[in-house]
């Protein structure tokens, strides 16, 4: 599926992702690839190691209620030519675009940009300790 693309500071990505991206590579963590999908599907972030994919999953869930809405699956490893070899394993992280009638990018987005959420669907239930 083809989506609008956008040229953002690191790249050109989907216009639905760029937002998204830009917080993620602010972060410190690096990309490959990724698909904004559509409303019936899943979007996706490839990240070039598990451990990049692990610290993007362990910050959305540190900001975020997102138990169960995240996925990874590991991914071949694309042959390096700086290296001449093989590189690390990769692994990609999906979510479902909707939720409930919500936008999840855009949620997510907020999540990553550390502002209020639409509802407290997506926030992170703290427990008050006296």
């Amino acid at each position: 599926m083809s989506h609008r693309q956008v040229k953002d500071s690191r790249a050109v990505v989907d216009e639905g992702l760029a937002e998204l991206l830009e917080l993620v590579w602010a972060a410190g963590i690096d990309t490959q690839f990724s698909c904004q999908g559509n409303p019936s599907g899943n979007a996706s972030i490839v990240f070039p190691d598990v451990d990049s994919a692990l610290r993007f999953m362990s910050i959305t869930m540190e900001r975020s209620h997102w138990y169960n809405r995240l996925t990874m699956k590991l991914m071949e490893p694309i042959e390096s030519v700086t290296y001449g070899g093989v590189g690390a394993p990769r692994a990609c992280v999906e979510w479902p675009v909707t939720n409930m009638r919500q936008d999840v990018t855009v949620e997510l987005t907020k999540v990553w940009a550390c502002e209020p959420l639409s509802s407290d669907y997506m926030t992170r239930k703290r427990k008050v300790t006296p």
